[in-house]
């Protein structure tokens, strides 16, 4: 009765965490359009949402899944506040910062600003800001709004990564896919990357909509339905590719939080242009234009510092789970089938769904061989080839069981592959 109402409680969390999902837009469109109060929007949608909703599920939760859950959050905390490698970190993030912040609003400045005022926007912009409090006036209102740009620049992409990337990312993969995948820890990725080993395409694409959503509520009652919809769309992709990335070296989670600080300082830039039209003066409107393009120049410059001697990007870990490094763990057969993995090289964490097909022949045991199995051959391979061609396997995968094998073959494998370490070593 007791672990029935435990799975009970387990499912009525799962559809919490949806909930949680779709909340952000049910509380800032009351704040936004009912209470017209910036303010009370930015409090609810941080305070409930992306902190004390979060934790309160976490606290009704089962022990076990809470530290699992825990475990996998908690590294992303670290890799920002603790980075690894910090002169790297340090070149990533503030190089993202400048050319996605400075260069978004160079973009706008250059490109966008004419539109913007064309089509009305930059007036709606202006119009809604002032109607939700967020206007200048006395000292006192001037300094909250500057207080709020740079919170809305530093803290808030923070928490809203550690909520969206992060617990949300984690508990739809885990509720997605199989239940095995969460409960099997098969593989550890560094802890500034997402954990990718147990998401699916879903959950990832439904991951990017819950997020896109909220951001088009507030363009809705800012501009209007159409660009909100245009919004959405854009915003998904953007999310998907951000999980691209963070699950991804030389990426990462701090990449991405800067990379979203860069958004936000962009929105920043964009809306306070709007609402005070301070870039409207030529002299100020040049000013801009020159002094976002160095920055941006800037921005590139330390992303090559940090990523001129990366290559491109791969997933550390198969998707399920199911492709891992071969590891010469226990000797025997497993060691024998490590090595002769060489002969048909695969991607050490490919992402997709090729791996050698002498590994997927017979899953690897980290029992210790008796000495009466050391020189048996892997499950389903014949032996019956030959071991002449130094680079390229002649192994054949059979239909059939087990297969007998003679001594004299055995002999031949483990010379063989002897002959391979010992060059290796030279």
């Amino acid at each position: 009765m007791e672990m029935f109402t435990e799975k009970r409680i387990e499912d009525c969390l799962d559809f919490v965490l949806h909930l949680n999902g779709l909340l952000p837009c049910v509380l800032v469109y009351w704040a936004l359009a009912v209470m017209e109060s910036a303010w009370l929007a930015v409090f609810l949608y941080e305070s409930i949402c992306l902190i004390g909703l979060p934790f309160l599920t976490m606290r009704l939760r089962s022990v076990s899944t809470r530290k699992k859950i825990v475990s996998r959050v908690r590294p992303l905390l670290l890799s920002v506040f603790r980075p690894s490698e910090s002169p790297s970190c340090l070149l990533v993030t503030t190089g993202s910062l400048c050319v996605f912040g400075f260069g978004g609003f160079f973009v706008f400045l250059g490109f966008a600003q004419t539109q913007f005022e064309h089509r009305g926007i930059s007036q709606a912009i202006a119009t809604r800001s002032a109607e939700t409090g967020i206007r200048a006036g006395s000292i006192a209102r001037d300094i909250a709004l500057i207080f709020l740009a740079v919170w809305f620049c530093t803290v808030n992409p923070f928490l809203e990564e550690m909520f969206w990337r992060g617990y949300l990312y984690n508990e739809l993969g885990r509720q997605l896919s199989c239940p095995h995948i969460f409960l099997e820890e098969r593989s550890i990725a560094p802890r500034a990357l997402l954990r990718a080993d147990q998401q699916t395409i879903f959950s990832r694409w439904l991951l990017s909509f819950y997020f896109a959503s909220f951001h088009g509520v507030v363009v809705w009652i800012f501009v209007n339905i159409y660009i909100a919809i245009v919004t959405i769309a854009f915003l998904a992709l953007v999310s998907r590719l951000w999980i691209f990335l963070a699950e991804r070296p030389p990426f990462g989670f701090p990449f991405i939080v800067a990379f979203h600080a860069g958004a936000d300082l962009a929105v920043v830039l964009v809306v306070s242009a709007c609402d005070f039209n301070w870039a409207e003066p030529r002299v100020a409107y040049i000013a801009a234009i020159l002094v976002s393009f160095f920055f941006a120049l800037i921005g590139f410059f330390l992303l090559y510092l940090a990523w001129r001697d990366h290559t491109n990007p791969t997933c550390l870990l198969q998707q399920r789970g199911r492709w891992h490094r071969p590891t010469n763990r226990s000797g025997g057969n497993n060691s024998l089938l490590a090595e002769a993995a060489h002969h048909h090289p695969v991607p050490p964490f490919s992402a997709g769904p090729s791996y050698s097909p002498l590994l997927s022949s017979l899953p690897i045991s980290s029992e210790e061989p008796s000495s009466s199995t050391i020189g048996d051959p892997p499950q389903g391979v014949s032996s019956s080839s030959s071991f002449n061609d130094a680079t390229t396997s002649n192994t054949i995968i059979s239909d059939g069981g087990r297969h007998s094998t003679s001594t004299k073959e055995k002999t031949m494998l483990l010379t063989s592959i002897s002959e391979e370490r010992g060059a290796e070593m030279i």
